[in-house]
């Protein structure tokens, strides 16, 4: 990992500092990453008069569930969003209002729900689990 310190120049005393020093950097490189934002997508973290030059969606909380919903690997349900906007934005809102918000932004294709499977969203369209038939195949057979 780091090449410099496989030079036949140095002596072991240097080499052994050198590591020192390496290991002292490492907690200092962690802090900078977790610090440092996701993605451009967040700006909870940019000053007002940034904010104002952005175009950006005037509703906060769609901000904030798009975030939570970009940093999922999965589609996702109900819980996991309130989960994700507490851990991230320590927001906390309740159920039928995060409910209904999330059914606008299904309606305004901001959001997906995932087909045949009841609250579970994601920012792209996500088909159904193939092993569990939909109501039409139900019907259909």
């Amino acid at each position: 990992m780091y090449a410099h310190l496989d030079r036949t120049d140095l002596t072991e005393e240097e080499r052994a500092r050198c590591l020192g020093w390496l290991a002292r950097l490492e907690p200092l490189r962690a802090l900078a990453a977790a610090s440092r934002p996701a993605s451009l997508a967040e700006i909870a973290d940019l000053p007002p008069e940034l904010l104002k030059e952005l175009n950006v969606p005037s509703d906060q909380l769609e901000t904030q569930i798009v975030a939570v919903l970009q940093g999922a690997s999965a589609p996702v349900d109900l819980d996991q969003i309130l989960v994700g906007l507490f851990r991230r934005f320590a927001v906390i809102q309740k159920r039928r209002f995060l409910q209904n918000k999330l059914w606008r932004m299904v309606k305004k294709q901001q959001i997906h729900k995932m087909k045949n499977r009841k609250g579970l969203y994601s920012l792209q369209p996500v088909k159904g689990r193939p092993d569990k038939p939909s109501r039409r195949d139900k019907r259909a057979g």
